[in-house]
């Protein structure tokens, strides 16, 4: 049987010190789980199970067609999932004009893009029309996400028709004058 307490000599000249053993009549703690953390996965990586989240980012635009096609704004979801935009908002009058608000079923794909017509026509349809046109001279576009907060904005320039402003590579932070590539990659 173990004595109540244990006496322990520190050597190089020190006094002895006692510490006291467990009282033997309180009960042990039976919890028995030594994971701190919630991810039950075992590789060293801890992200390479969970998909990217959605996340949209201005990518595109033309303010001035060259054969009388409206004007639009690309968005580009470079997640995983796809990102419905639901309560977000997009304007080209930063807290002047209400913005245009996004319906339930406003979705960007994974990976991929949603052309918005800005045609004025404020409606949703097989196509999402905004509520506002593009300046020709050139201005700036302003995204909001569903807390209204900005989430991304681009000012573009005066572009000659038929050419846009868009984001090389998709999603990144360098723009260009570029061949329109609506719904798709800018990527050369």
């Amino acid at each position: 049987m173990l004595s109540p307490s244990l006496t322990f000599l520190i050597l190089a000249g020190c006094d002895p010190v006692t510490l006291d053993a467990p009282d033997p009549t309180v009960e042990a703690d039976t919890d028995t789980d030594t994971d701190v953390d919630s991810d039950s996965d075992t590789d060293a990586d801890s992200d390479t199970d969970v998909p990217v989240p959605g996340d949209a980012a201005l990518n595109e635009m033309l303010s001035l067609s060259n054969d009388g096609s409206s004007d639009w704004v690309e968005l580009y979801n470079e997640g995983e999932l796809e990102l419905d935009l639901e309560g977000w908002a997009i304007t080209d009058h930063y807290g002047v004009f209400d913005p245009y608000v996004f319906e339930e079923g406003s979705v960007v794909p994974a990976q991929g893009f949603l052309v918005l017509l800005a045609d004025g026509e404020d409606r949703v349809g097989q196509n999402i029309h905004l509520s506002f046109r593009l300046a020709v001279a050139g201005e700036t576009l302003t995204l909001l996400d569903d807390e209204g907060d900005v989430h991304d904005e681009v000012t573009f320039p005066e572009l000659p028709a038929g050419s846009s402003w868009a984001a090389v590579p998709d999603g990144g932070d360098d723009w260009e004058v570029s061949q329109p590539t609506p719904g798709g990659s800018n990527d050369p």
